[in-house]
């Protein structure tokens, strides 16, 4: 399995199956498959190949990855119970009603919602959020971010929509796209809001699994509500904590990977049906 793998060249994978005549190699991307760097670095691995996963569906994958001899298909983010030991989904004690961390070395576009959005909540007095990684607030790493997740009630998702300035052309290109901080969340048993425009609540049902927005002023009401409401707050994230552990969890994704690797489809039933190319 390659992840971001830009020092393996194809003539090393080339010759690691001139070795191993039976081994099946694949690529998974996690990331947006709209940026080219992105995109070089699984086709620059074909002919080697054998299948790729991404974390993006539909067309927008076929289209850019598909080749004769390569399968391709989505994967969602997964949560993994080794490492998402939060349950925030049995606690009714955080002191903040909602997280947002990132890792903001530059600020990609003016009004980008990933800095606008946190900025705004954060002038509401009715609004407790902790968010880190700009505006002089430290980045997260390892054990001080899964800290942070658990001192908050639900976390913001907001994934990048486009690159740089450039405004995204084709929508195909983040259906079903998520950062993989969607993983986390859910696997943490936080409460999940999540911007909308990427098709999410095709798989997860909207104020049954998760809550989503349009814009900020309506964000911001819903954290106000479910911050009076805790009830309804536990009863969400606990049905999106159970459907994302049950059915997104680490070991469900790896199984469909092997599987679709080694068959070029499923060989059972999985938690999302998305089309395989």
């Amino acid at each position: 399995m390659l992840g971001q793998a830009d020092y393996i060249t194809v003539n090393a994978l080339l010759e690691a199956k001139e070795i191993l005549p039976g081994v099946k190699i694949a690529a998974y991307c996690i990331d947006a498959i709209f940026v080219p760097h992105i995109q070089n670095t699984i086709t620059s691995k074909y002919p080697a190949l054998d299948a790729v996963f991404c974390t993006t569906a539909g067309d927008g994958i076929k289209n850019k990855f598909k080749r004769d001899g390569v399968t391709v298909a989505y994967i969602p983010n997964p949560s993994d119970e080794s490492i998402d030991y939060i349950r925030a989904e049995q606690q009714t004690d955080q002191p903040f009603d909602v997280f947002w961390a990132m890792r903001g070395i530059r600020e990609s576009y003016p009004g980008d919602p990933r800095y606008h959005i946190p900025r705004e909540l954060a002038k509401d007095p009715e609004i407790k959020i902790d968010y880190y990684g700009f505006d002089n607030k430290p980045i997260l790493m390892g054990r001080g971010y899964y800290d942070a997740l658990g001192r908050c009630k639900a976390g913001l998702n907001i994934s990048v929509s486009r690159p740089n300035e450039k405004a995204l052309a084709d929508k195909r290109d983040i259906y079903l796209y998520s950062s993989d901080r969607i993983g986390h969340y859910f696997g943490c048993g936080l409460l999940v809001y999540i911007l909308r425009g990427f098709s999410l609540e095709e798989i997860l049902i909207p104020d049954r699994l998760a809550v989503y927005f349009d814009t900020t002023e309506e964000l911001a009401d819903k954290i106000k509500y479910y911050a009076k409401h805790d009830d309804k707050r536990l009863e969400i994230a606990r049905a999106g904590a159970e459907f994302y552990r049950t059915y997104f969890n680490e070991r469900e994704v790896c199984r469909y990977i092997a599987e679709v690797t080694f068959h070029g489809k499923p060989q059972s039933s999985f938690g999302w049906d998305t089309g395989i190319y």
